[in-house]
C-alpha cells in the first residue's frame, strides 16, 4: 500500500520528495492504528534509519520522531537495532541541531523502555 510508496520515494526520490515522504511517514506513525503495517513492512523502519544517516537536518529529525513513535512495537526496535540505528542516533545527538538532538534522544528513550 502506501508504506511501500513512501518508503521508496525515501530510498531514491529527489531530496525534496524523501523530506515529504519521510514527513508525511512520521505523521502516519503518529496514529497506532497504523504501527502495524508500518512495522510489518520493516522496510520503512530501515529507510527511516537511512534517512538518520543520510537526510537533511529537517529529515533527520522528522525519522526520529517517526522511529520514537514505532519504537513502541517490539519489531520495529530491533529492526532499528539490527539496522545499526542505534550509531546513527548516537551521531544525530553528538553532532546535530538541538532540534535533531531531541528527537533522538526521544527514540533512544523508547528503545530504552521497551
Amino acid at each position: 500500500g502506501g508504506v511501500e510508496v513512501l518508503v521508496g520515494l525515501m530510498r531514491t526520490g529527489a531530496a525534496e520528495q524523501q523530506a515529504l515522504a519521510v514527513a508525511l511517514l512520521s505523521r502516519l506513525s503518529a496514529n497506532e492504528d497504523n504501527h502495524d503495517a508500518m512495522a510489518q513492512a520493516g522496510a520503512s523502519v530501515e529507510a527511516l534509519v537511512e534517512v538518520l544517516r543520510t537526510g537533511s537536518a529537517a529529515s533527520k529529525t522528522e525519522a526520529a520522531y517517526a522511529l520514537q513513535n514505532l519504537a513502541v512495537d517490539e519489531r520495529a526496535q530491533q529492526t532499528v537495532v539490527r539496522a545499526n540505528g542505534v550509531t546513527a542516533l548516537v551521531e544525530m545527538l553528538r553532532a546535530g541541531g538541538a532540534e535533531e538532538a531531541v528527537a533522538a534522544a526521544g527514540v533512544l528513550r523508547a528503545l530504552s523502555m521497551n
